[in-house]
């Protein structure tokens, strides 16, 4: 049977879901966590991981975004573990790709120390997430300025004992602010 689609094909069919695909999923899921829908949303930002991995390799910086959207929604539903694992995961990559001292870094720190600060664990736990949420706040001041959404969105994540009060920036509402805004990857 030469010329004919054997076992396991399909006609017309290409390798594998696209670059493309993945990122209506990623979108998609963005969607759904804003609508409340976490469960949805981890399955389609885990799809996205799945075909950026596939489409890029598991280093590429589309893999930390939706590493970083699967966090932000671990955490949401109370999955800290999780969360910490695949903000750690997001931030080796972005550390590899962009450098210490780029934002999307900052922003991979930040959520981070936002997971391991929800885990509220203290001793030496406390004090390298602290290091971190600053450092990340560092690197937005730096490359973006103090009134950027992105820093003062890291500075959201500063507790009341930590921050710096001659600062307006810093005087913000901790309410609302749990992995939202920056933090999404798009």
């Amino acid at each position: 049977m030469h010329g004919c689609a054997g076992a396991g094909q399909r006609l017309g069919k290409k390798e594998g879901p696209t670059n493309e695909f993945g990122t209506l999923c990623n979108e998609y899921g963005l969607h759904l966590k804003r609508q409340n829908k976490p469960q949805e949303a981890m399955r389609l930002f885990i799809r996205a991981q799945d075909i950026w991995s596939r489409v890029w390799g598991q280093n590429h910086l589309m893999v930390a975004n939706a590493l970083l959207n699967l966090c932000t929604v671990c955490y949401a539903v109370g999955s800290l573990q999780q969360a910490y694992d695949y903000a750690e995961q997001a931030k080796e990559i972005r550390r590899d790709a962009v450098g210490p001292n780029h934002p999307l870094y900052a922003e991979a720190l930040v959520n981070l120390a936002a997971v391991e600060l929800a885990r509220d664990r203290g001793g030496r736990m406390r004090k390298e997430a602290d290091q971190q949420l600053w450092q990340g706040i560092g690197i937005f001041e730096r490359t973006r300025g103090g009134q950027h959404p992105d820093t003062l969105w890291a500075r959201s994540f500063v507790g009341d004992e930590d921050k710096d009060f001659s600062d307006e920036d810093a005087d913000e509402d901790d309410a609302g602010n749990v992995l939202e805004g920056a933090g999404d990857a798009e």
